[in-house]
């Protein structure tokens, strides 16, 4: 069976993608984590994956057959591909091209990890609706970059699969979470990048977006211990 390898990092896409795939599909999958000791929501992110992974197969055994264990990398140990940083240098020219895709292109290339997918969700503003979006083909695990492309500089995303480019949105996975019974499972997912004392500090990006979804409620939830 072909193996699904998955950038998860216990967000809202990405696991909404993992239960997509294991629940759903029915595939196996690879999880990968790039583990950067300078990001002060890396320690509750991998908390938060572990207790999810223990969830899941609480409620669903069977699921232990298709999810391997996480495999981490230290971002220190990843060599920067210069001509990855070159394309991210041109593209953020014009837009807010964040970092962290050099080193996970860097990563990916590394390590020879075909099709990693990146769970960037389609309809939110920035990298992906201005400059990735439109260079994109196929959908689900077959969205990639069209074998020819406008700007070359998005060649940047070349080793990447996009499973969430197209047709996907936050209401999709809020219906698919009640239809599967993982609503509970989805509740355990993190957002915030710069928790306080075990708390989202309610004003990094992510914290912004709860607010304009009306999720306030989740600014009551703890970080796992």
């Amino acid at each position: 069976m072909r193996i699904i390898n998955l950038l998860w990092t216990g967000g809202w896409d990405s696991t909404f993608r993992l239960l997509y795939l294991l629940l759903v599909e029915r595939k196996l999958v690879q999880p990968y984590y790039i583990i950067d000791t300078k990001r002060e929501s890396t320690p509750v992110e991998i908390k938060t994956m572990r207790r999810i992974r223990e969830k899941i197969f609480e409620k669903f055994p069977r699921a232990k057959e298709l999810l391997a264990e996480i495999i981490f990398k230290n971002r220190n140990d990843i060599k920067e591909n210069k001509k990855f940083a070159k394309m991210q240098k041109e593209l953020s020219k014009k837009n807010r091209i964040g970092t962290q895709y050099v080193w996970l292109a860097s990563f990916s290339e590394q390590e020879k990890i075909d099709e990693l997918e990146l769970c960037v969700d389609g309809y939110a503003p920035g990298v992906v609706n201005s400059v990735l979006k439109p260079e994109v083909v196929g959908e689900g695990h077959e969205c990639r970059l069209a074998d020819k492309v406008k700007n070359k500089n998005v060649e940047l995303f070349r080793l990447f699969r996009f499973p969430l480019v197209v047709d996907y949105w936050k209401g999709k996975a809020g219906d698919f979470s009640r239809r599967q019974g993982v609503d509970d499972i989805m509740e355990l997912t993190w957002f915030c990048h710069h928790p306080k004392d075990g708390k989202p500090c309610r004003k990094c990006y992510p914290c912004e977006q709860v607010k304009k979804a009306g999720l306030e409620y989740r600014f009551e939830m703890r970080a796992p211990d």
